[in-house]
């Protein structure tokens, strides 16, 4: 009998679910945290959105997580693929990547208001889409399809993360 090397990818839940996702109350309150450092002279280190942008651009994908906001579904290689939500999940973000119009403020995302007004507003999406995630799933991903709700709540803490970061929060 000739034995034919096999290729297994195991998925380690125990060790996925450890990471930090905005569904753990400690990192979501670590990221508001941050956020509460921010000030309006806070000055990217990459990209083209200004902090006044940026704040409205991470309160967006919250809300279409949880339907209260809308977003065109971008089918490519990506959408309800293994690949795609390993690279979502697991792999370093790109900077300067380019945003879907819906979360751009003034193209289809939200506008602008106060650096105060947004900044709390992403703080109480955030806050939302915990409680949501607590209770009931999530709506599908305009660019990586169906996740659950562990990978949804992992996602917005990286795009979170991500743009904290980028302002040196």
């Amino acid at each position: 009998m000739k034995v034919v090397p096999c290729i297994s990818i195991h998925f380690n839940s125990s060790k996925f679910f450890a990471m930090k996702n905005l569904l753990n109350h400690h990192d979501l309150n670590e990221l508001i945290d941050r956020l509460q450092t921010l000030t309006p002279e806070n000055r990217r280190k990459w990209g083209k959105m200004s902090i006044q942008e940026v704040l409205p651009h991470m309160t967006d994908p919250l809300w279409v997580a949880i339907g209260q906001k809308t977003a065109r579904i971008h089918k490519s290689i990506f959408y309800n693929s293994f690949l795609g939500k390993m690279i979502a999940l697991y792999l370093p973000w790109p900077k300067g990547a380019t945003t879907a119009p819906e979360f751009l403020p003034g193209t289809g995302g939200t506008a602008y208001t106060t650096f105060d007004q947004d900044r709390q507003a992403l703080i109480d999406a955030l806050q939302h889409f915990a409680r949501h995630g607590m209770e009931q799933d999530y709506h599908p991903n305009p660019v990586f399809g169906k996740l659950s709700r562990k990978a949804w709540a992992r996602l917005m803490w990286r795009h979170t993360d991500h743009h904290l970061r980028q302002f040196g929060a």
